[in-house]
């Protein structure tokens, strides 16, 4: 008996091991997949809440509708790139935590929030080809809010089901997917909420749609051209099927196979993907169909005021970046990788700046002719080099301290004072590569003195410079640093590094952390802010006063 129990021990004691590994490796695989749908569909979604604000034909209540859809859409997918994604890799512990509950509750308020808007649109399309002018009176500008608030509201009543004693909805690192407690509220969630409640929403949405689709045909509105109120229908009810899709996926296709990944792709991917393709589907939208919302131009006493603004703003954060650089060069515990990085970065900084000073200023109160002149394009090249390069560093010092915190022998070994050159020359290559897209005949950016701001040539260039590269891969760096961010903090927490004193890394942390919400914020300012008002003043402070301010302050 003894000896059959031994070898049975020695056969898991050799099992184990890559039954953990294999765990591990599919942990990485699926963080991997939700870390890549879900920062292309926190993109998709910024996109289409920026091409929706900049036409005027979105002004009614259907991209009301849209940047709410949008919006929330955004929510539901940051859940899963900077909560799902870093405690799969690096704290289970926090799956359950109480924090873990919140965030499961208040992505279910948003996830409902965008089933509820799709409704709210299919109502609009049913209104808008049934009966015009009982639409116009309905969905009119004056009771945009009214309708939006409704759906908000009606979001907030079915989230707040998750807010009660047991009904805790949380992300299962086990499994890779969104699950309950195992409570008696469970079969009630599960059911009755999730099941019945959801398919009700779907199927009276497809329902609408399909009655609209229906009175499309019989009016004949697809032939020949077509119209506006049609081509927002063909959105909404494209919409409407990938939601229903998704809610099949997750309802019925899921329970149709136990295995692991089978569940973790009709379940979870098949949840993200949704909401990802819902907003590349929203961005479904040309600068060539529609009028772009126009914008006023300062007077002369205006752009004083402005310029008051930059100088004053640019002068403290010169002082403060070149304080910064001496600073940290006197600093011996900065004598490392860490604190050659900050000071490639706040030398950065005080290149962006000193344009801002040393040339929008001026040309604004002297010479408004060199604005888009030959030298106004190359100084605009120049700028965006700089600026990428805060990106680039700010993505190194987030990786940095991830390793410093991880692993610090890996650290030493990486990071080590042999290495600094070749890292810093890593950064501007990147940050060079970025900016000389810039250098493209065409593809001119420049400061325009009549709106105080810095903005491209309308040129073929112009969607490919503005989306893809200033729009997508901007935000993909941020999301990136972002995310390793997050992950580190996991493991600060997760070690109790918090509760010592004197710990180095941890205040080097803490100084990237806070530079990387600064530039998310900048982000978030510049490329969705600043395109939902049309107020000269409400764009210079979203744009030039947003992107000034965060090198003054990151000094």
């Amino acid at each position: 008996m003894t000896s059959t129990e031994d070898s049975i021990d020695s056969v898991l004691s050799i099992t184990v091991a890559p039954e953990n590994e294999t765990k591990q490796l599919d942990r990485y695989i699926a963080s991997s997949i939700m870390f890549i749908v879900g920062i292309c569909g926190i993109i998709a979604n910024i996109s289409a809440i920026r091409v929706v604000w900049r036409f005027k034909i979105f002004r009614n209540c259907f991209g009301y509708l849209l940047i709410l859809h949008a919006s929330t859409n955004t929510v539901v997918l940051c859940s899963f790139v900077f909560w799902a994604v870093p405690i799969t890799l690096l704290d289970e512990s926090l799956a359950r935590s109480v924090l873990g509950f919140k965030i499961g509750q208040i992505m279910m308020g948003c996830y409902y929030a965008t089933f509820y808007a799709q409704l709210a649109k299919a109502f609009n399309r049913l209104f808008a080809i049934a009966n015009p002018i009982m639409f116009r009176r309905w969905f009119s500008n004056e009771n945009v809010k009214f309708i939006l608030l409704v759906v908000v509201i009606f979001g907030l009543i079915h989230g707040t089901l998750y807010f009660l004693p047991g009904c805790n909805f949380y992300y299962n690192t086990e499994y890779l997917e969104w699950d309950y407690d195992e409570t008696s509220c469970y079969d009630v969630m599960a059911i009755y909420v999730d099941l019945i409640v959801n398919c009700s929403i779907i199927g009276i949405t497809m329902f609408i749609d399909s009655w609209t689709l229906f009175l499309i045909v019989k009016y004949g509105l697809l032939k020949g051209k077509i119209s506006e109120e049609v081509r927002f229908f063909i959105q909404a009810f494209a919409t409407s099927i990938l939601y229903s899709v998704s809610v099949i996926s997750d309802q019925v296709l899921y329970y149709l196979n136990s295995d692991k990944w089978y569940g973790f792709m009709t379940a979870t991917f098949a949840w993200e993907i949704c909401h990802t393709i819902d907003g590349g589907n929203l961005t479904d939208y040309s600068a060539s169909d529609y009028d772009y919302q126009e914008e006023e131009e300062f007077s002369r006493s205006e752009q004083y005021i402005g310029v008051a603004v930059i100088i004053v703003i640019g002068v403290c954060g010169l002082t403060a970046n070149i304080a910064a650089i001496i600073i940290v060069c006197k600093s011996k515990n900065l004598w490392n990788c860490f604190g050659r990085l900050l000071i490639l970065h706040a030398s950065a900084n005080t290149l962006i700046l000193c344009v801002f000073v040393f040339w929008a200023a001026p040309i604004t109160l002297f010479n408004n002719s060199l604005s888009r002149s030959t030298l106004d394009f190359k100084i605009g090249q120049v700028v965006m080099v700089f600026y990428y390069i805060t990106f680039y560093v700010q993505l190194f010092k987030a990786i940095n301290r991830f390793i410093a915190i991880f692993s610090p022998i890996i650290y030493r070994r990486l990071f080590s004072r042999d290495n600094i050159t070749f890292i810093l020359l890593v950064v501007v290559t990147f940050g060079l590569i970025h900016g000389a897209l810039y250098f493209i005949p065409g593809c001119n950016l420049y400061y325009d003195t009549q709106y105080l701001g810095w903005d491209y040539s309308y040129t073929p260039c112009y969607d490919v410079m503005a989306i893809y590269i200033d729009l997508i891969i901007g935000c993909s760096i941020i999301g990136l640093t972002m995310l390793i961010d997050t992950c580190t903090l996991c493991l600060i927490i997760k070690n109790g590094l918090f509760n010592r004193k004197n710990n180095r890394d941890v205040k080097f942390f803490i100084q990237t952390f806070s530079a990387s919400i600064l530039y998310t914020v900048m982000v978030i300012s510049e490329q969705v802010l600043s395109y939902l008002n049309s107020n000269k003043w409400y764009g210079f402070v979203t744009a030039t006063f947003a992107w000034e301010m965060c090198h003054t302050i990151d000094g």
